[in-house]
């Protein structure tokens, strides 16, 4: 719901570090989280705590990172270095 229109936003003001797109998933699980603490849970569910938040939070940003992937990762080309060294990596 909202990661496409952040793609689309990061896209037009030409956001390319990975960092952001990790951050920005990360972000738009926030209301998956709120929905996860108000909402009344089924059985099958783990109650609202810790562990869950941070199961949500890390879905959120692999999702970011996928998104990066596919969208700028193969218009240019990716080293470890880049990666891991977002300073470095700033022209």
């Amino acid at each position: 719901m909202f990661g496409i229109p952040l793609v689309i936003y990061f896209d037009r003001r030409n956001v390319r570090e990975w960092w952001m797109y990790i951050t920005g998933g990360t972000v738009c699980s926030l209301p998956t989280i709120v929905l996860y603490a108000l909402a009344p849970l089924p059985d099958h569910l783990l109650p609202f705590g810790p562990i869950p938040v941070l199961g949500l939070l890390f879905w959120g940003g692999s999702s970011g990172i996928v998104f990066w992937m596919i969208g700028v990762a193969g218009d240019s080309a990716v080293s470890l270095r880049t990666l891991f060294d977002p300073i470095s990596s700033k022209k």
